[in-house]
């Protein structure tokens, strides 16, 4: 659990410490500093498929012990970095731990466990991958007024004691399996950084060109990993898996949602900070509610409703946050009744919804492949993370954030957001006749899968 915990705390931490990175480095614009948030979920979301399949051939210990100590390096040259390109290179050394963590520690989680735990084992890693991710801005707002780059290195001291329990595993089994495939993943890669490129340049002067391209780009990588997911023998991302309803109905919720996750961390960082002028720790402490919200959510929700009844309560849950938001905290109210409120329902609703879209989606897929479908999902929520922060740059930026009611957007976007979730739990189940050619087929780079 630790891997995971760590590969989504570092997803938000960096952005409470903003401001302290650019006095560091005052010659770099804030779409500079922004691109050392964003590059870690693109990295990331494009090794997520082919280190599960590494995971198969290697050993799921051996590869989460690679993952850790690629997310050591990269937070200590973070720490030590003397330029912005070097901390950018560090982010992108995280990016690659968290490739491998998020698959393996699930895995290992889910090693000698019945199936039917499983789907609560899935649930619980969720719910702490969302809780450490809207808890990275509170440990970037204490610690950042001290030195922002401690906030990179106290994940060596996090890191340290997971390293010494992962030695003490058991050994895992390898497996002869094909080589993962490496197109897709770098087309991931280039579909999500074009992405970023065109969101983060709407509204720059001169930028027309820039956004054009991108957004081509983008396209025209998803057109190939389409493409590639029909007509490649093994591809990262099998096709047939999106004859089932439920898991082809969650890939794009899962995205939506960690793209309105994304939008809410970084745009209320910002609105505290910059709109309201709080000095970091009161945006850190006020930051708390919504994972202290997230753990009462997932102790009481998660152990009484099913996957389809907790994705439809935490999506509601988020669309009522993002709706008080729009209507109190844009309008000046004070921040007891404008922002805490709505802090409450968004922490009660994402402490459950990822968890919700990932059950949901894997209960109609065939067993052997719910570890592909699951690295799929998770591959979606790293995509939505990078497009989130993506889009608030292009309002969110010097210019975009001198009054509360220019986050107004921001808000509206976790309505969308909670809407994606919630939909997950109303859509029927079931599958195509033909996915039963995708459980008779052979492993798919992915999950490891335990049963």
């Amino acid at each position: 659990m630790t891997g995971s915990i760590l590969a989504s705390l570092d997803l938000f931490v960096i952005i409470v410490a903003f401001g302290s990175i650019g006095k560091t480095y005052p010659e770099v614009s804030f779409h500079g500093i922004l691109w050392g948030a964003v590059i870690y979920p693109i990295v990331s979301a494009a090794l997520v498929l082919p280190a599960g399949a590494l995971a198969s051939r290697w050993g799921e210990k051996s590869t989460y012990i690679a993952g850790l100590i690629a997310f050591v390096i990269g937070s200590a040259v973070c720490g030590l970095a003397p330029e912005l390109w070097v901390l950018s290179l560090g982010r992108a050394a995280q990016g690659v731990g968290a490739g491998f963590l998020l698959p393996t520690s699930l895995a290992l989680l889910q090693q000698g466990q019945l199936p039917e735990r499983q789907a609560r084992i899935r649930a619980g890693w969720a719910v702490a991958g969302a809780v450490a991710a809207a808890a990275g801005p509170l440990l970037g707002g204490l610690v950042a007024p001290i030195d922002w780059r401690l906030i990179f290195l106290v994940n060596i001291v996090l890191a340290a004691p997971a390293l010494v329990l992962a030695h003490r595993l058991a050994p895992t089994p390898r497996a002869v399996v094909p080589r993962p495939d490496v197109i897709q993943p770098l087309l991931i890669a280039a579909m999500t950084a074009s992405g970023v490129i065109a969101l983060s340049n709407v509204g720059v002067a001169g930028a027309s060109l820039v956004i054009v391209g991108a957004a081509v780009g983008a396209v025209l990588s998803f057109g190939l990993i389409v493409l590639r997911s029909a007509r490649s023998k093994r591809p990262a991302i099998e096709a047939a898996l999106f004859r089932v309803r439920s898991f082809a109905l969650g890939v794009p919720a899962m995205l939506i949602f960690y793209a309105g996750f994304a939008v809410m961390l970084v745009s209320t960082s910002r609105a505290l900070s910059g709109a309201l002028d709080l000095p970091p720790p009161v945006v850190g402490l006020l930051f708390a509610i919504g994972p202290a919200a997230a753990v009462l959510s997932g102790v009481v929700l998660g152990r009484r409703l099913g996957p389809a009844s907790l994705a439809v309560v935490s999506g509601a849950l988020f669309v009522g946050g993002g709706l008080w938001w729009s209507f109190f905290f844009t309008g000046g109210f004070p921040l007891l009744v404008g922002f805490v409120p709505g802090m409450i329902l968004l922490g009660l609703g994402a402490g459950n919804a990822q968890a919700g879209i990932l059950n949901q989606a894997l209960v109609d897929v065939p067993a052997p492949q719910r570890g592909a479908a699951a690295g799929t999902l998770t591959t979606a929520r790293q995509v939505g993370t990078a497009f989130g922060i993506g889009a608030f740059v292009a309002v969110g930026s010097e210019t975009g954030i001198s009054a509360l009611p220019n986050l107004t957007w921001a808000w509206l976007t976790l309505v969308v957001a909670g809407l994606a979730a919630l939909s997950t739990g109303l859509i029927p189940g079931g599958s195509a006749p033909s996915i039963s050619r995708v459980a008779q087929s052979a492993p798919i780079a992915s999950f490891p899968e335990k049963s």
